[in-house]
């Protein structure tokens, strides 16, 4: 992780290290992050969409996701005297017909962190003002992971909608490419199927036997 992903912001807390954990992770997973307010994919996905820690104690990240017509929502939230970090996950349908969302019940994900377990920067004032650099800050990260993959990301993508169509139609292009039966060779551009790579090597074996019978018959005759 590195100090570009995080904007400029001389005020970031040891929450919003976490929180740009947890949505590095999310984009590691498929999840593409998007503007908040036209909904439109971010041209870098791992830098934190305008906005996302604008919010007191609170941060909101929205997500596309491929062949799924819903959109998901990361929003995390800070318990400030148990220094205790809620994430909430959630899948949002939207309406075909006005661009609405409403929460889809069956496809909510909670866990509850306890920052002091995943942050080595003391608890008071910004990360900025301690001096430390933002990979010094996190620690336990394989356990931040793997609590995050098995209780969010998990049971989040394996409940989300999927447009079936659009998937099918994708699978079935690439099972159309696959059996094709063509290969481009990278070098000129050449497109063989394996019709015409095992005529070839028969043809190249023929004709490397020919002139194997050739020069014997040559190199008899010289003995003789």
């Amino acid at each position: 992780m590195t100090t570009d992903l995080l904007v400029d912001n001389q005020k970031a807390t040891r929450a919003d290290v976490i929180v740009l954990c947890l949505h590095c992770m999310m984009v590691d997973h498929g999840y593409t992050p998007v503007d908040m307010e036209n909904f439109k994919p971010l041209h870098s996905p791992y830098t934190p969409p305008e906005g996302w820690n604008s919010f007191q104690d609170e941060w909101v990240v929205i997500y596309a996701r491929k062949y799924s017509p819903s959109r998901f929502r990361l929003h995390c939230a800070i318990q400030a005297h148990t220094g205790r970090l809620f994430v909430h996950a959630s899948e949002q349908e939207v309406s075909p017909d006005d661009g609405s969302t409403s929460i889809k019940p069956s496809n909510i994900q909670v866990l509850g962190l306890q920052l002091g377990n995943y942050t080595a920067c003391k608890e008071e004032g910004s990360v900025m003002e301690t001096g430390m650099a933002w990979e010094e800050c996190l620690q336990n990260e394989r356990t931040l992971r793997e609590m995050f993959h098995e209780f969010v990301l998990l049971p989040l993508s394996s409940h989300a909608t999927q447009d079936n169509a659009a998937a099918a139609a994708a699978e079935q292009q690439q099972q159309h490419t696959k059996q094709d039966g063509f290969t481009m060779l990278s070098s000129g551009g050449i497109y063989t199927s394996p019709g015409i790579l095992l005529a070839s090597l028969i043809g190249i074996t023929g004709i490397t036997y020919i002139g194997y019978v050739y020069l014997s018959s040559r190199a008899t005759k010289i003995r003789q």
